[in-house]
């Protein structure tokens, strides 16, 4: 294999990987205290000059109008295909210090519901070509996930449940020969993000906020807030309850109350689970393995959902595996797309 980059753009963060003809490394995107993790938010400073990640994030009080979150910005804009071309510019300007003779093939891992022939496809496509790529690749993130971390055996199914910052994704994987295959896969919104609404919610209805002239000001409570969101659910998912200190007072939740909130989200993940198995032609009995990623997959009742979901169905012998507990898993697309064969992805050579 050619010296090679694989790509990960997530909606809480961007990630990528070089495989340099004897060993993958990390790119270092991020500021040291977390050198690999690249928020992904973007600035637009002036024309086609971006600052990308935590170098970004401050921009959120001082330059609203031009921040934005990459995941949200609409492939068919005329801002997709500037920003997109700054951020591969990015990634390959923090990954030549990693490779000798440069990178000559890149891998684009894109969420299992993407189509084959999709928009966003031929947006990641020219970004790719505007670095030079020889060759490009796409392969879905689930696949990625699985290649080198799951036995999956010839001929059977397992569920790829990746609840993530921007929704929540359930894919059924198989394995064809040596290549790994998604039937199925479908997307919905009720991701952390969310859930980090849900929590902002009980906040307001729990606090008296403090009426404070200024957008600025709204904006800086805004933004405090939706910082605060995110610990709570994090505190949640070790703790049976959680106490934050918030910017306009002292709050707090017990994970039960949480549930309680969430019990749509819940439900509506089950449906959406139903739907993948039956587009799949595939009974619960079929489900040998569920795999667990995502950030919200650390909330503990994820993992007794779908067990008693499971369970309740007739299949008391699903082995559920969590893969967001461990050090170092948002890397696991990324590092796993080396590991896949080439055969079973869409390949573009130019």
């Amino acid at each position: 294999m050619a010296n090679s980059i694989s790509i990960e753009i997530g909606s809480h963060s961007v990630r990528a990987a070089v495989w340099n003809g004897a060993k993958t490394e990390l790119v270092p995107l991020g500021y040291s205290s977390a050198p690999y993790f690249c928020p992904s938010v973007a600035v637009c400073l002036d024309g086609d000059r971006f600052l990308f990640g935590d170098y970004a994030k401050n921009y959120i009080y001082t330059n609203p109008e031009n921040f934005h979150h990459i995941s949200d910005v609409d492939s068919q804009s005329q801002l997709a295909p500037v920003l997109y071309g700054a951020l591969f510019r990015f990634i390959f300007d923090k990954a030549k210090c990693l490779t000798k003779g440069g990178l000559s093939e890149c891998i684009i891992v894109v969420p299992s519901y993407y189509g084959k022939i999709d928009p966003r496809k031929t947006v990641l496509t020219d970004a790719a070509r505007s670095v030079e790529m020889s060759e490009i690749r796409f392969m879905s993130d689930a696949e990625a996930l699985c290649s080198g971390k799951v036995q999956i055996d010839n001929g059977s199914v397992i569920l790829v449940v990746d609840w993530g910052y921007s929704g929540l994704t359930i894919s059924s994987v198989y394995r064809e020969e040596h290549n790994l295959k998604v039937k199925y896969s479908k997307h919905n919104d009720f991701g952390g993000r969310y859930l980090d609404s849900l929590i902002l919610s009980d906040v307001e209805n729990s606090i008296p906020s403090t009426q404070l002239d200024g957008a600025l000001s709204q904006l800086l409570i805004a933004g405090a807030l939706g910082e605060s969101a995110g610990h709570i659910k994090e505190e949640l998912s070790h703790n049976e309850t959680c106490q934050q200190s918030v910017i306009i007072g002292n709050y707090e939740i017990s994970r039960s109350h949480f549930v309680n909130l969430a019990a749509k989200s819940f439900a509506d993940a089950l449906k959406l689970c139903k739907e993948v198995l039956d587009n799949s032609g595939l009974s619960f009995a079929d489900i040998g393995q569920i795999v667990l990623c995502g950030g919200c997959s650390n909330i503990p009742y994820v993992m007794d959902l779908f067990s008693q979901y499971f369970v309740g169905n007739g299949n008391a012998k699903v082995k559920i595996c969590r893969y967001s507990d461990r050090p170092g898993y948002q890397f696991d697309a990324c590092l796993g797309a080396f590991v896949s064969n080439s055969s079973s992805l869409l390949k573009l050579s130019f």
